[in-house]
Formats: C-alpha cells, sequence, structure tokens
C-alpha cells in the first residue's frame, strides 16, 4: 500500500512538473516580436464638456503560434484622464499578466469624457494606452477634441418622461449668447409671454428625448443667416451619428404662439417642428414663418402641425420616417419655391412626403382653410409622395392648390379640378424621377442636375409675391421663369 502511494506521488509529480514546463514552452520570449493592434490611433470627434462619447474598440491580435504575456497595460495619464478603459471586460486604467492564446485576440474598449475649462476655443485632448511586452513598450494614441458649451439642464419634471427648465419666463425677452454652443437636457422651455431669439450662428445640442418648447402665447425668433444659420442637432457629434435621426425630441410649439425661423438647419431629431393644441384652435394668432431652413433625418416628420397658421418658402425638407410636410387638423398653410424629397433608408416609409387632412381621431373636424403649394418640388421613393386625407362625412372647408410644382405621383390622386391644380408636372418612377432632377439624392444633394425637369417650370408670380426674397436657398438670384424647389439651377 505505503509503495503504491509513493509510486502515485511520483508521477503526478512528473506529470505536473511536465505540464508547467509544456505551458512555459508556450510563452513567446522573442525580443522582437510585436503587439497588432486594429487601429494605432484612436480618434474621437468633437466631444462636449462633461457629455462623452461614444465607445470606441481597440482589439489586440496574437499572430504567432505560441501564446503571448503582456506584462502590463496601462493609461498614461492614469486616473487624471480623460479617457476610460475596459480591459478585456474588467473597467480599470491598468491591467496585468494578459495571456492571449495562438490566432487569438482581445478587446479593450475606450470612452473619452472631456472636462470644462474656461476658453471658448475647440481644445485637444490627447493620452495613450500603453503596452509592457516583453521588455519592451509600444503604445496606441488616443486623441479628442472638446469644446466648452452652455449646460441647460432640466430642473422641473412635469411627468414621469418630461423634465424641463424655463430660459424664458414670462414677460421675459432672453437673448442666447454666441460664444459657445448650448447643449441642453430635458426640455428648454419659452413661458407664456415669453420671447426666445436665438441669433445667427448659434448652436443648440439637444441630448436623447430633449427638446425646446415655446408655450402657449410664447415667442420665438431665430435669426440665422445664410453664413452663420442656427443649428439644432443632438449633441453626439461622432462620425457615424452625422446622419442618424431620433437623437432629440422635437421643437414644440403650442396655440397662440408665434415663432419666426430664418436660416436654421434642423437635424437628426425625432420630428423637427410640431404645432399641437393644449386647450383650443386658435389659428388666428396660432403662426409660423419658416424660412431657407433644412430639416432632416427625422425619425416621424419634418414638420407635423395641427391647425396652425404656417407660412414657407425656400425650405428643405428631406429623409423622414413619415411625412416630409403633416398638415393635419386643418389649418391655413401656405409653402413657395421649396423642396420635400424623402428616400428614407431605414425601415420602410409607408406614408406620403405630404398628406392634407381636416379631422382627428376623436373624431373631430377643423377646416382646412387653405393649404397652397408653389414652385415646390415633391419626390421620394413612394409611389404617390401627397396624400389628401378628406374626411368624407363632413361639410368643413377642405381648400388645396398646387401652382406649378414638380410631384411623384402614380396619378391615382385626383388633380383634375383646375381650381385646386395649375400647371403640375408628374413623375412616376422613383429613381428616373430623382436622377432626373437632383444632382444626387444619396449624398442629400437636392441642387438641380441640368436639364432637369424642375428647371425653368415655375411662375414668377410665386416669387413676386414673396415680398423682399428673390434668391433661393443658396441666396442666388432666381431666373425668369424660375426653376421650382429650393434651389434655383
Amino acid at each position: 500500500m505505503k509503495s503504491n502511494l509513493i509510486f502515485k506521488g511520483i508521477v503526478f509529480m512528473f506529470l505536473l512538473a511536465t505540464f508547467a514546463c509544456k505551458k512555459d514552452n508556450k510563452i513567446l520570449s522573442d525580443k522582437s516580436a510585436l503587439l497588432k493592434f486594429s487601429e494605432d490611433t484612436i480618434i474621437f470627434d468633437t466631444v462636449f464638456t462633461s457629455v462623452g462619447t461614444i465607445t470606441h474598440t481597440l482589439k489586440i491580435y496574437n499572430t504567432f503560434k505560441q501564446t503571448l504575456n503582456i506584462s502590463s497595460i496601462s493609461l498614461a495619464g492614469g486616473k487624471s484622464s480623460n479617457f476610460r478603459l475596459n480591459i478585456d471586460g474588467a473597467k480599470s486604467i491598468t491591467a496585468t499578466d494578459i495571456e492571449i492564446a495562438p490566432n487569438d485576440s482581445f478587446y479593450i474598449f475606450v470612452a473619452a469624457t472631456i472636462d470644462p475649462n474656461n476658453g471658448t476655443t475647440p481644445l485637444i485632448v490627447t493620452d495613450s494606452i500603453v503596452f509592457d511586452f516583453n521588455g519592451k513598450k509600444q503604445d496606441v494614441d488616443l486623441v479628442a477634441w472638446g469644446q466648452n458649451a452652455h449646460y441647460i439642464k432640466a430642473t422641473t419634471k412635469l411627468n414621469q418622461n418630461i423634465k424641463y427648465s424655463i430660459i424664458a419666463g414670462e414677460n421675459e425677452n432672453i437673448t442666447l449668447l454666441t460664444d459657445k454652443p448650448y447643449v441642453i437636457y430635458g426640455y428648454a422651455v419659452v413661458d407664456s409671454a415669453g420671447c426666445l431669439t436665438i441669433p445667427a450662428g448659434t448652436k443648440l445640442h439637444f441630448h436623447n428625448k430633449s427638446g425646446l418648447w415655446v408655450y402657449r402665447y410664447g415667442c420665438l425668433n431665430v435669426e440665422g443667416t445664410k453664413d452663420n444659420p442656427v443649428i439644432f442637432q443632438g449633441d453626439r457629434l461622432d462620425y457615424m451619428y452625422r446622419d442618424q435621426p431620433n437623437q432629440w425630441d422635437r421643437i414644440l410649439l403650442n396655440e397662440h404662439t408665434n415663432t419666426k425661423i430664418n436660416y436654421a438647419k434642423i437635424l437628426n431629431g425625432f420630428i423637427g417642428i410640431q404645432t399641437d393644441l393644449l386647450f383650443d384652435a386658435g389659428l388666428n394668432d396660432s403662426k409660423l414663418k419658416i424660412t431657407n431652413t433644412v430639416i432632416a433625418n427625422m425619425n416621424v416628420a419634418g414638420i407635423f402641425a395641427k391647425f396652425f397658421d404656417i407660412e414657407g418658402y425656400n425650405n428643405l425638407i428631406y429623409n423622414t420616417g413619415g411625412p416630409c410636410l403633416a398638415l393635419t387638423y386643418g389649418g391655413k398653410y401656405s409653402f413657395r419655391n421649396s423642396t420635400f424629397a424623402s428616400f428614407w433608408e431605414y425601415p420602410a416609409r409607408k406614408e406620403s412626403a405630404i398628406i392634407l387632412n381636416n379631422y382627428s381621431g376623436l373624431p373631430q373636424y377643423f377646416p382646412l382653410e387653405k393649404a397652397y403649394f408653389g414652385n415646390c418640388i415633391v419626390m421620394g421613393n413612394q409611389k404617390s409622395e401627397v396624400t389628401i386625407d378628406k374626411c368624407k362625412s363632413c361639410s368643413e372647408t377642405f381648400n388645396y392648390e398646387f401652382n406649378h410644382c414638380l410631384i411623384k405621383s402614380d396619378n391615382t390622386l385626383d388633380f383634375s379640378n383646375t381650381n385646386f391644380v395649375t400647371s403640375i408636372q408628374f413623375d412616376k418612377d422613383a429613381t428616373s424621377s430623382s436622377n432626373c432632377v437632383f444632382k444626387d439624392y444619396t449624398k442629400n444633394d437636392y441642387h438641380l442636375i441640368e436639364n432637369s425637369a424642375a428647371i425653368g417650370i415655375g411662375s414668377d408670380l410665386n416669387i413676386i409675391e414673396v415680398p423682399n426674397e428673390k434668391t433661393d436657398l443658396d441666396a442666388v438670384q432666381r431666373k425668369s421663369p424660375p426653376s421650382v424647389g429650393c434651389y434655383e439651377y
């Protein structure tokens, strides 16, 4: 018995030593060997102070036939760094003795947060991830651009889903500053009888589910210029977010508000502009004038109006998950020299680029006093890009007119009434029509191509009837006869 135990012990020790030797033999000790990385520099696009960025991934490869042992991985800036690491599943700025099996790899996830500073100009923030391997060091550089900002943070909770902060109170006239961009958490609210002015060049960046809300009897003036437009968009400026919809909520206007928007870019939200009724219609003093403005990449709609008075010209609305323009519950509308185009590339869009109706689902009926479209382009990848949705059982007014427009339609709509339609051109095929009109809609270039079907088919009257505005969205002089849409050829 004793001899048997001794023999087994000797065998066990022999096997243990053998496996230990084999493991040691597998570790690569070649001093000339180098680690291979998926990137040698990780670059973050502009990030806001204290907001952070998306997470970037760094992959470390073992291309050898032996196991690699990385003695240490560390963030050179240590705890004071603006960057954060997750090393092989663990949040830490350091790690030791990381082994990578032959022909295998592992991940490091990198994120950044830029701390506030007193500067008003962009700053660059750098650091590096240092790898200690076989007695030598390799590193991967980290680079981020940060910018200081004004912060508007929600201080009041309306309900579980809505938080807000009043930025223009009752009888207050507030003008935003232009020295730094604004980053908004929750809703920035213009209260009743308050007025907010947003000067040329101001940039407003909204966090997820945040927006601008002009409460009933409030006032909003957006005073952009061609060279210095006012920009509304999300607070994620990484490259992959540049055309992504649904990054923030909307600009919300209640009844009896008076809003003027000139030269703005409203990008990448849920709804661009929504006019909504809280208590009563009040059409006579519920006004929005929107000019020389681009609304793009909206998850639901470019403009979603309920019984409002809207005047617009030289506007470009494109790439919306629903309509570019939904004019519902009746109202009074006039759009001239504008382009409405949606070639939505996300889940299938089922609604037309323009929808007109005069009722709600309750049902309630409202008069559509006027819906005028002059010198406009309506294009997209649906069979028909205009929907006329008049309630069949009501007698409310339903007046609309398309005058000198280029419309994508399969001709199933009744445009035969000359009181409603004047000098309309139709295009049935989405691909051919877009290729015959725009330079390159796949790159969001809605300027007119040479020999475009939109050149010279407009009416001079639609230009003359817009006071002090004889140029297009690029400030190019309109010709006679003019092109239709927001751009003159």
